[in-house]
């Protein structure tokens, strides 16, 4: 009967969105013709599936394409990779929990206020030159991967229901917190202060939407395989743009007789990765302990 279930589950119709995936992934990765009873003891494990693989292929050959054909290799580039990983990370989620329909563990108030900052950001660069990278990137490689990061992000956010999601209401009381924090340590790279206060602000929206996700992590104690992905993608990603604007940050001295903005942006950054690496960790120990509680049985990763 369990092995039955699990040819049933197979066989049923893939979720909206991943149809194409599987179809790449099929191309890819062959079934073979024999078939395999796996013993019950691994039945359930959660493991990189071939969709899982496909999208890493993926990510793979567009950075390679990117760098050879478009990108001028400068090292502003970074903010476009570290853009596209937050993509590959939340396709990845999505493809996890549409697959599962599960979410157990995941904070719809960090993915809602995730989607506030990608559309001031968005709203930002897409219409002004500012706080684009400097290389060819910056003219429409950056923005697409916004856009493809934030339509996964609404997928997440609309293809299951609202009430599988660990709530938190907070979501305005932290937003309005990175408004009132970016109005008062935006910079001046724009003439046009709103421009400015608008990237200033999904900075720091995009910085406290961690809190939530992390509390969540500590208080539940548990480790889920099928967000291992995501996890170590959003906490990469995070590190790659902190490293270029902290590097840059005299960049935003600009018409300032002080350095706020740059200094701001930079404590910014250094709590997103301090946030990051705690979520990580704070997710390494908990699957390390279900794998002990369960005589190294209970979890598989592999990232």
């Amino acid at each position: 009967q369990i092995y039955s279930s699990a040819v049933v589950r197979r066989r049923a119709r893939p979720p909206p969105g991943l149809s194409s995936l599987l179809t790449l992934s099929d191309l890819l990765y062959p079934t073979p013709t024999h078939t395999h009873i796996p013993p019950l003891s691994t039945m359930g494990k959660p493991a990189v599936g071939r969709t899982e693989a496909t999208i890493y292929c993926c990510f793979l050959l567009l950075c390679g394409v990117v760098y050879h054909f478009v990108s001028d290799g400068a090292y502003s580039g970074l903010v476009t990779l570290a853009s596209a990983m937050h993509c590959m990370a939340f396709a990845l989620l999505y493809v996890a929990i549409a697959r599962r329909r599960v979410v157990t563990g995941v904070s719809l108030a960090s993915l809602q206020m995730a989607a506030a900052a990608y559309v001031m950001r968005l709203t930002v660069t897409i219409f002004f030159s500012a706080y684009r990278p400097a290389d060819s990137t910056g003219n429409h490689v950056y923005q697409l991967m916004d856009v493809a990061g934030l339509g996964a992000l609404v997928l997440v956010l609309t293809g299951l229901p609202r009430s599988d999601f660990e709530k938190d209401t907070a979501v305005a009381w932290l937003v309005g917190v990175g408004v009132v924090m970016g109005a008062a340590t935006y910079a001046q790279l724009s003439w046009r202060w709103y421009v400015n206060l608008l990237w200033m602000a999904a900075l720091w929206v995009d910085t406290l939407s961690m809190l939530p996700q992390v509390r969540l992590t500590a208080k539940m104690q548990v480790a889920h395989g099928y967000a291992a992905h995501y996890v170590a993608c959003a906490t990469l990603a995070r590190l790659v743009g902190s490293v270029f604007w902290i590097s840059v940050y005299d960049e935003f001295s600009y018409e300032v007789s002080w350095n706020y903005p740059g200094y701001s942006a930079c404590f910014a950054f250094l709590v997103q990765v301090v946030l990051g690496s705690d979520f990580l960790v704070r997710y390494l120990i908990a699957a390390t302990k279900q794998v002990l509680d369960n005589d190294g049985g209970a979890l598989c990763f592999a990232v």
